[in-house]
């Protein structure tokens, strides 16, 4: 959870120079969620990603009711995270209409895991789809939606910026084509419990330490074995990354579990 000032906000506003970046916010305590978004109001942000609040599964008019609070009393757009694996609580189609009326609610991570939903959202028109399930990236954005926000995109941007614009531009050919290459790698990232794989991946590149906040551990040594067989068969620009050279002292993963 950012702070205004703190390490955390430094260091990803000087990375992303000018792309917008979108804060998350998750609390089962409204009152100490609502404390965090106030001070994300101070910050230079994008946008506000939020799930319900997880655990304590409120009923959907309780769940208009909380989104609508934040809305009000945000200061940026919200995205709307509907993840219900990780929250206990599905945001059902009407609820999300409902939110949709509201100005700053403008956006939704989809995670719910019902293509029928997804399209009705986008027949709709009104909140921006973003897939949020990394394997349902290329089904999303070709019934229409906005984009994605996808862990494993970490390991290779260019390659997944590819899939969407060759969509946008009409090559569905050359889209379906550079998603399928993806699809190893996806199912790999997803083999463990998010986001140990994809950390492994970044530390075996060379880019951050394997290290993980309690009680996530780092993934198992058949995952990394897996990782290594797969490489040769990566995608180019994902391919070069973990190439002789590419990786530095901390791209080892002394910490893979046995």
């Amino acid at each position: 959870m950012p702070m205004k000032g703190g390490p955390c906000w430094k260091r990803c506003s000087k990375r992303a120079g000018e792309l917008p970046v979108i804060v998350g916010l998750a609390d089962e305590n409204v009152a100490h969620l609502h404390a965090a978004l106030e001070r994300v109001n101070a910050l230079p942000v994008a946008g506000v990603l939020t799930p319900a609040p997880y655990y304590v599964r409120p009923s959907q008019a309780a769940l208009v009711r909380h989104f609508l609070d934040l809305a009000d009393a945000s200061a940026r757009p919200l995205v709307i995270y509907d993840i219900p694996y990780r929250t206990g609580v599905q945001l059902e189609l009407q609820t999300l209409l409902a939110l949709a009326a509201h100005p700053r609610i403008q956006a939704v991570k989809d995670c719910a895991g019902s293509q029928e939903q997804t399209l009705a959202l986008i027949l709709d028109g009104r909140l921006r789809v973003l897939a949020g399930d990394d394997i349902n990236i290329l089904s999303t954005l070709c019934l229409g939606g906005s984009g994605a926000i996808a862990a494993s995109a970490h390991v290779a941007p260019p390659e997944y910026v590819g899939v969407c614009r060759a969509i946008a531009d009409g090559r569905l050919a050359e889209a379906r084509t550079r998603f399928h290459t993806l699809v190893p790698a996806i199912t790999a990232l997803f083999s463990e419990p998010n986001p140990a794989p994809v950390k492994a991946a970044l530390a075996d590149a060379g880019l951050i330490r394997n290290e993980l906040r309690p009680p996530m551990m780092p993934t198992s040594a058949q995952f990394y074995a897996g990782w290594q067989t797969l490489r040769p068969s990566l995608p180019p620009l994902l391919r070069a990354q973990f190439e002789p050279g590419a990786t530095s002292a901390s791209g080892s993963l002394p910490n893979s579990s046995p």
